[in-house]
């Protein structure tokens, strides 16, 4: 799976890069012991010289907006969901991941996977792979977030749904305009243009087109009810707070989709 993997050595990479002043990052491919031919197993090791992670906070990091230190997020920035977004990754692939760590010393991180052997004729360029994953219902994804983008594709991967990007609002509409998607997952608050314009002018569109109305989710951090009611009035489906429940919004899909 090489955008997941890739995904995983990026936010390593990133962090060890970020944390370290002096010194040096190595990255490693280490192939391991496999009991199976057509499952071989190797790991990924990225190791810093860096500032290195308090021993009784090793255990709290691979949680979601933790960070080792209260004082990291001031210094260095950051939202805390990196490691616990690689930990997710790593799962999902059946996989683990673990870390040794002395404050002042640097860290070292190690993720195992074992995975099948990829067959030569699914190969695909690196750029289709990450902007569109082939599969079922097809979603447009409209989040300028990284990390959200980076949790939210995950997601629907696994659950089998093939996927496009938008950055912002215009281009969910320029997007929705050319394709017809299963569902839209609309991020309410974007730079250009935020998801409540583009709603109206999806479906401002499909009313003068004549196009099928598509399912559009909207997706944000407030969760107040009038947040909800603001959605509804720009012409949304459904929707759901930021951190989202995975099982919560797999049911919303699921549900719209076969609705719609």
């Amino acid at each position: 799976d090489p955008t997941r993997i890739k995904q995983i050595i990026l936010n390593l990479v990133g962090n060890a890069i970020k944390f370290t002043d002096r010194g040096n990052v190595r990255v490693t491919l280490r192939p391991e012991k496999s009991e199976r031919p057509d499952m071989p197993s190797f790991s990924i090791i990225v190791e810093d010289t860096g500032i290195g992670i308090a021993e009784d906070k090793i255990g709290m990091i691979f949680e979601k907006f933790v960070q080792g230190d209260s004082s990291i997020n001031r210094r260095y920035g950051g939202s805390g969901l990196g490691l616990a977004i690689t930990k997710m990754l790593a799962q999902l692939m059946n996989g683990n991941i673990s870390v040794r760590s002395r404050v002042g010393e640097g860290s070292v991180f190690t993720v195992t996977l074992s995975l099948p052997l990829a067959r030569l004729e699914a190969a695909q360029r690196e750029e289709d792979v990450f902007l569109s994953v082939s599969g079922g219902p097809k979603v447009l994804i409209v989040e300028d977030h990284d990390a959200n983008l980076l949790v939210v594709t995950t997601f629907l991967s696994a659950w089998g749904y093939d996927y496009d990007i938008a950055r912002n609002g215009q281009q969910a509409v320029r997007n929705a305009a050319k394709m017809d998607y299963a569902a839209v997952l609309m991020d309410v608050q974007m730079p250009e243009m935020d998801g409540l314009e583009a709603t109206r002018r999806i479906r401002d569109h499909e009313k003068t087109e004549g196009k099928e109305r598509c399912i559009i989710i909207g997706m944000t951090a407030h969760a107040l009810p009038a947040d909800r009611d603001r959605c509804t009035a720009a012409g949304m489906d459904d929707y759901i707070a930021k951190p989202f429940d995975p099982n919560r919004l797999k049911t919303m899909l699921t549900r719209q989709v076969k609705a719609g």
